[in-house]
């Protein structure tokens, strides 16, 4: 019986710290989650950017295929 109630032990401690890796990776994930967000939040400010310029309004650039479209001081 001891040698159950060690491994009983034992595979409680793995088990503990079998969570304690869960907890980093879910955290982990949290951190890649918040950087991914704060990248769309990015590219959808660039998209606005671009589509302003592209519709001229004054004050913004974009480089559009072949040519610099400029609109600074309309």
């Amino acid at each position: 019986m001891d040698f159950d109630a060690e491994a009983v032990k034992c595979g409680t401690a793995v088990l503990g710290w079998d969570t304690e890796a869960l907890n980093w990776d879910t955290e982990a994930l949290n951190w890649h989650t918040e950087a991914v967000n704060w990248d769309t939040e990015a590219f959808i400010r660039d998209t606005e950017a671009f589509i302003r310029a592209c519709l001229g309004l004054p004050g913004h650039r974009a480089v559009l295929p072949g040519r610099l479209v400029s609109n600074a001081g309309n």
